[in-house]
């Protein structure tokens, strides 16, 4: 077992010891170069890495390590990122496996511009599908490296914590979608053979002066003679393929309806139950002092928040207010919520 802040330490060490051997790598280099050009090149990178080695200050990297600490923490569940309430860093163990993880989040997140410093600095879209997909492959190849790791199913407790971040991240759904955008683009591709759209419009000439005009309406680009309301499931009967990206594009215009209608509900639903749940919570906090045969045993009314699926679907919900789509300020606007009265109502949940 050992502490986080013995991980810091060992951080350091490994920044220390990276730098080390980039400039002495450089330095050997310079041996054995006779080109006076390229040997200006490598002194002054020499120079760069050395006076890096030389100013490494390790009290400072310390605090760096405990904010990013402190950063990572507020992305991830306390169970993913294994901190506990009133205790600091020396005093929180963590097993090989933990401390395998905890050194790889930390010595990525110290790392300037990496995909978890990105992260850290709140510089990443959680509604950007390519930068979910990069920041967690980013993360599961440094820790598979780390821990020595080829294949699932050697190390059940890594491929856990690994299984906690998609679902944190959303990462499985954000591949999802890139999957479909590849699709698409191979329709793209493969459809060039049907793709018999041609550009026409009016019938123009030309005037006394030369000059071309439109000879009768309509004046302009005519419109796609294929269909805008295409049926998508007589895919059988598409000839081109401007009628299958047609049909691809009704189709999910009736699954994102399907989408808010039940996004609606379930936000409908959290919002009423959080209500409640306030209410119960602010009426016992009342009558905490008033002990009654006919008072209801609150530990029976709550659910047992402390589960990651109950936790993790509440921090979805919240994610999905902050994003104040069009469906969620409707529904606040019904409920007559502000953005910051919702999510406080969600976290009664």
């Amino acid at each position: 077992m050992v502490s986080k802040i013995d991980v810091h330490k060992k951080v350091y060490d490994s920044e220390l010891n990276q730098l080390k051997n980039e400039f002495e790598e450089v330095e050997q280099q310079l041996k054995v170069e006779k080109r006076k050009t390229k040997k200006k090149e490598l002194e002054a990178q020499y120079e760069v890495l050395r006076n890096k080695y030389d100013s490494l200050n390790k009290n400072s990297r310390l605090k760096e390590y405990k904010r990013k600490s402190e950063s990572l923490g507020k992305r991830l569940s306390a169970g993913a990122f294994f901190s506990q309430k009133g205790k600091n860093a020396k005093e929180i163990l963590l097993t090989k496996e933990q401390a395998c993880i905890y050194f790889v989040l930390i010595r990525l997140a110290a790392m300037h511009n990496s995909w978890v410093s990105v992260w850290c600095n709140e510089g990443l879209d959680s509604f950007d599908s390519h930068m979910i997909v990069d920041l967690y492959e980013y993360i599961h190849e440094n820790i598979y490296y780390a821990a020595g790791i080829t294949a699932w199913g050697q190390s059940p407790y890594i491929d856990q914590w690994l299984q906690v971040l998609d679902i944190e991240l959303d990462y499985s759904n954000s591949k999802r979608i890139c999957m479909i955008e590849n699709a698409l683009e191979e329709i793209r591709k493969e459809g060039m053979g049907i793709n018999h759209q041609i550009n026409y419009g009016s019938i123009i000439c030309c005037n006394e002066e030369g000059n071309q005009e439109y000879a009768v309406p309509p004046f302009g680009p005519v419109d796609s003679a294929v269909p805008k309301d295409v049926d998508p499931f007589a895919y059988d009967k598409f000839g081109t393929e401007e009628q299958y990206l047609s049909g691809i594009e009704n189709l999910l215009k009736i699954y994102l309806k399907s989408v808010k209608q039940n996004s609606k509900k379930i936000l409908e639903w959290a919002l009423d139950y959080g209500k409640i749940s306030k209410e119960i919570n602010e009426a016992n906090e009342e009558d905490a002092n008033i002990e009654t045969d006919e008072s209801p045993d609150m530990e029976t009314l709550d659910f047992d928040t402390e589960f990651p699926e109950y936790r993790q679907r509440n921090n979805n919900l919240i994610k999905y207010i902050k994003s104040e789509t069009p469906t969620v300020m409707k529904t606040l606007e019904e409920k007559k919520l502000t953005v910051h009265e919702a999510i406080e109502l969600i976290n009664y949940i």
